[in-house]
């Protein structure tokens, strides 16, 4: 035979399958590819300090920092984006960041272009960059994301990375109370400093007419909530809208935490025939 196939061991769930070597498959089913991320953390002991850190078992490391990886402060050899070779020290490497070998090269980086088409790693189609969410690494091509905003907002709809993320969110939450408190605070005094100038003039007869209008229900998915209906801010707060009748609109607990400070009118936060109706109930109240 000439590519026959081996035994290899499943790294998520320990099975045994048979797979060809050419492939260096990992995991025996898409399943077990999709919750990779649901493996235990265990202990591990650094190679070179001996000390002891925690880590998920696949494709584990055998050093604790990046410090212990390249003692003495390097020199690491890098690539830029370019093609040119250079080193650094370890300590001006972070591994969250792109490097790149002049000030030139890191500036054309930056730019985006404004027009051009990308293909989205997702769907496959080819679409405009404003179809992209930029990228705050400024590592992808063209300054914006692998995939389109249409795959990017399905991907938060998928459970079983929505209860990946979920799990990976406790887990950092619980790690770092201190930072997540103080990030909490923060967070909701910056709001009530906004929302204090801005205009707040929504009474509770213009509330109880936009309920009558919407039928008591959420204008975003359609159900009627077996709790207290939310007051969304349809432009956000963080945008702009006030807590005024022709920004105020009804929302279930789901769809507003869902919705958050995103821009209305972008295409994919609310689709097109819920703002067709959200903008027909915003002429009504002008006439």
């Amino acid at each position: 035979m000439r590519n026959p196939r081996v035994s290899v061991i499943c790294a998520n769930c320990g099975a045994e399958f048979m797979a060809k070597p050419s492939t260096n498959a990992r995991f025996c089913s898409r399943k077990c590819w999709a919750n990779r991320g649901h493996l235990p953390i265990a202990l591990f002991t650094c190679e070179r300090c001996g000390k002891e850190f925690e880590q998920q078992a696949l494709n584990a490391s055998r050093f604790c920092s990046w410090e212990c990886r390249y003692p003495g402060g390097g020199p690491v050899e890098l690539t830029c984006r370019c093609g040119k070779r250079f080193t650094r020290k370890a300590s001006q490497v972070r591994r969250s960041e792109e490097q790149f070998c002049s000030k030139e090269c890191a500036a054309a980086a930056k730019e985006r272009p404004l027009t051009g088409k990308k293909t989205c790693g997702k769907c496959g189609h080819e679409k405009e960059y404003g179809e992209f969410y930029a990228d705050r690494t400024g590592r992808a091509v063209g300054g914006v994301g692998s995939a389109c905003k249409e795959c990017h907002s399905k991907r938060g709809l998928d459970p079983v990375v929505r209860e990946r993320e979920r799990q990976a969110q406790a887990l950092w939450r619980e790690r770092n109370r201190e930072s997540y408190n103080a990030y909490q605070r923060k967070k909701v005094l910056d709001r009530w400093h906004r929302q204090r100038s801005l205009p707040s003039t929504l009474t509770d007869e213009e509330w109880s007419y936009c309920l009558e209008w919407f039928g008591h229900a959420c204008v975003y998915c359609g159900q009627v909530p077996k709790e207290t209906m939310h007051r969304d801010h349809f432009v956000p707060v963080a945008m702009g809208g006030g807590y005024v009748a022709d920004n105020m609109v009804p929302a279930c607990k789901r769809c507003n935490s869902r919705k958050k400070d995103r821009d209305p009118f972008d295409g994919v936060t609310v689709p097109s025939e819920v703002l067709a109706r959200i903008l027909t109930y915003f002429d009504s109240l002008a006439n």
